[in-house]
């Protein structure tokens, strides 16, 4: 799938996302304690899985807003992927979130200007993890704003809707929608984003281990030519 890259920092994300296991081991051990370094990495594997994921089924998502109506059906991609590929529906909720929050995340740094990367922790009493966090404790700050990171509105809208479903979940794009357009102005539902029910079907028995997807080259677009700015 052809990407279209706007800016180095999405750039350098993308590639972050592509690194093999060991080149990712080698990554985090010379940045060790470096936050910002870390949060880009996660974001960049976490976008990857959604992006290889539609993919894979001829869905088109490539960082443009032209492909953002393309978001649910990618979505529902790598939810039944990573079901069948052993997912327990707890965690498969959890990582499938992320991803979409990921690549949210990406979308603003690739069309948006002169737009910082920063990272915060926030490590509460008991030391727990929050599922609104990367790795639990990490909030990703773009252009030194407050609410700036999509995690947190997709793990709300996620767990917004009080109706059951069953093998799986209704993701409320609502708090999503709302994050998004006070930090940019762009209103997500005027590009086709709409709300996600994300169900899987019979567990296959043979289907136990996860099969990591291939080191399949992107070709990367770099237009000359962008304009946007976040709102203050």
């Amino acid at each position: 799938m052809d990407l279209m890259i706007y800016s180095e920092d999405a750039l350098e994300i993308i590639k972050l996302g592509e690194m093999t296991q060991k080149e990712t081991l080698e990554y985090y051990k010379k940045h060790t304690g470096d936050d910002v370094a870390a949060v880009k990495a996660i974001i960049g594997a976490y976008a990857a899985e959604l992006i290889i994921a539609a993919d894979e089924v001829g869905i088109q998502l490539d960082l443009s807003y032209d492909t953002i109506k393309n978001i649910p059906d990618a979505m529902s991609a790598l939810y039944d992927k990573q079901f069948r590929a052993g997912f327990a529906d707890s965690r498969n909720k959890e990582v499938t979130c992320r991803a979409l929050a990921a690549y949210m995340d990406l979308l603003i740094i690739n069309n948006f200007d002169d737009c910082s990367i920063d990272a915060r922790r926030y490590p509460n009493k008991n030391n727990e993890a929050s599922p609104e966090r990367w790795t639990g404790f990490l909030a990703l700050v773009l252009d030194k704003k407050k609410n700036s990171d999509m995690l947190p509105f997709v793990w709300r809208g996620a767990n917004l809707s009080e109706e059951k479903v069953e093998n799986g979940f209704i993701l409320d794009i609502t708090p999503l929608v709302e994050g998004y357009k006070k930090l940019t102005g762009g209103k997500l539902t005027d590009e086709g984003l709409t709300n996600m029910t994300l169900t899987h079907g019979e567990r296959d028995s043979k289907e136990k281990k996860l099969i990591l997807p291939g080191d399949e080259e992107k070709e990367l677009i770099l237009p000359e030519n962008k304009e946007k700015k976040l709102i203050l």
